[in-house]
């Protein structure tokens, strides 16, 4: 399901669970609008919501339950129908047309 894989730069992380230390640089996509696969250009910055599928402990390579330095296992997924936008959800947004109140209701967005 997941055809394209874009390699990104996190410059600013504004939700994550709290036992995750970094976000993995790729991020999964499915090809196809009608599955809501989202295109981005590259060097274009964009504000992406999505979701990870599974964690494992950095320094034993296996699943934990305790907190530790924790990263997530490779697998971000972002569909275009889950993006938070000026006008609710839906739609993936270039970071310079995210308007000025969204941007400051973003560190406490409840998902």
């Amino acid at each position: 399901m997941y055809d394209v894989i874009y390699a990104v730069k996190h410059i600013r992380i504004y939700k994550k669970p709290g036992y995750v230390s970094t976000l993995p640089p790729l991020v999964y996509t499915p090809s196809n609008g009608a599955t809501c696969g989202l295109y981005m250009e590259v060097g274009k910055e964009y504000l992406l919501s999505g979701g990870l599928d599974s964690f494992h402990d950095i320094r034993n390579n296996h699943m934990q339950e305790s907190v530790g330095t924790r990263q997530a296992d490779g697998t971000l997924h972002v569909y275009l129908c889950g993006q938070v936008t000026d006008s609710g959800f839906g739609g993936v947004s270039e970071w310079s047309n995210v308007s000025t109140a969204l941007r400051a209701n973003l560190t406490t967005f409840q998902c």
